[in-house]
């Protein structure tokens, strides 16, 4: 026996083998009726390969890498993928035409510019050009031009004018109609002139009325809700005003002021702006205009106010075209820059 245990570390797969035997060969040999089954995990593991191979031969592009089947995972993905596709597309048509459109703006544009230019070429080639050399060197030539140049904005003014009170003229029309009365010629009768001009003013009246109306109905909009604030007052002379800033030191009936004004309409177009003009306006306090002095008064040296202007007290109903409607009320802030004290007489 010690002999045996001393061979043994040579001999173990002599062992090993032995015992293998003694537990499934041997015991096969007495059980006939299951000597084609396997152990659990060796029929599992056989099975499995079956059910592989059997798969693969039938549909081999459904499998993973790892052999699992996975086509309702694969088919999601596929329907992602073409509803991402299908949005796409979508976003590439509305981006395609947009872009029809921006070219056929664009297209639109050029003919209209091409339209211009030829009418305008066609002006001007009716017309007598002066270079600067030679007006500057005939006396005569330099005055009739300014005059001409006088004359042209006078035109250009009343039709700007007729313009911001919504009568709209043709231009080419317009500087016909001025040609042929320096020229001595018309186109039209005495009576189908007063007839036009006539239909004209009218026109032009009524178009007034409108934006009057507007123009009250927006003011009675804004002053309601530009009331509610706290600081907003009254002022005797007819306006609301609301300090901003007091300033500091008192003004002098004598002191000669310069003020920066910003002068809007109530929907908030600027109509002048000496902030970004880089002005300022300087007069003795007595000089300035009834309605400037009222607010300068309410102020100290370098103090701001901004206040509303009923159009009785700015432009009246005729406005100030084209910048300011008929009727229009005014915001004005009023900003005192400097205060030069003048010496006591």
């Amino acid at each position: 026996m010690a002999a045996y245990f001393r061979v043994w570390p040579s001999r173990h797969w002599i062992f090993s083998f032995s015992l293998f035997s003694a537990l499934f060969i041997i015991p096969s040999a007495h059980s006939e009726p299951q000597q084609n089954s396997l152990p659990g995990l060796l029929q599992f593991a056989q099975e499995y390969e079956a059910r592989k191979a059997q798969q693969t031969e039938n549909s081999p592009d459904v499998f993973s890498s790892t052999g699992i089947q996975l086509p309702q995972i694969k088919l999601k993905i596929l329907q992602q993928q073409l509803y991402a596709s299908q949005r796409r597309e979508q976003q590439y048509r509305e981006q395609l035409q947009q872009l029809q459109a921006d070219v056929q703006r664009l297209n639109n544009n050029l003919q209209l510019l091409t339209q211009k230019n030829k009418a305008a070429s066609q002006a001007n080639s009716a017309l007598i050009t002066f270079n600067a050399d030679d007006l500057k060197k005939n006396d005569s030539l330099r005055q009739a031009y300014a005059a001409g140049i006088a004359i042209g904005q006078d035109a250009l003014t009343l039709h700007q004018d007729n313009q911001s009170y919504g009568q709209s003229l043709d231009k080419q029309a317009y500087l016909a109609g001025i040609t042929d009365a320096i020229e001595g010629r018309m186109q039209l009768s005495p009576t189908e002139l007063h007839a036009a001009l006539i239909a004209s003013q009218a026109s032009m009246e009524k178009n007034k009325r409108e934006q009057k109306t507007q123009q009250l109905a927006l003011a009675k909009r804004f002053l309601t809700e530009w009331k509610k604030q706290k600081e907003v007052k009254s002022d005797p002379m007819g306006y609301d005003y609301k300090i901003n800033y007091l300033g500091q030191g008192k003004i002098k009936d004598n002191d000669v002021i310069s003020i920066v004004v910003k002068e809007s309409l109530l929907d908030g177009t600027v109509v002048s702006d000496m902030e970004l003009q880089n002005k300022s306006l300087t007069l003795p306090l007595d000089n300035y205009p009834p309605l400037f002095q009222s607010a300068i008064r309410h102020l100290q040296n370098h103090g701001e106010i901004t206040f509303v202007v009923p159009p009785e007290l700015a432009y009246g109903d005729e406005g100030y075209p084209p910048s300011v409607p008929p009727g229009a009320s005014l915001i004005y802030t009023l900003r005192i820059a400097d205060i030069q004290n003048s010496p006591i007489q």
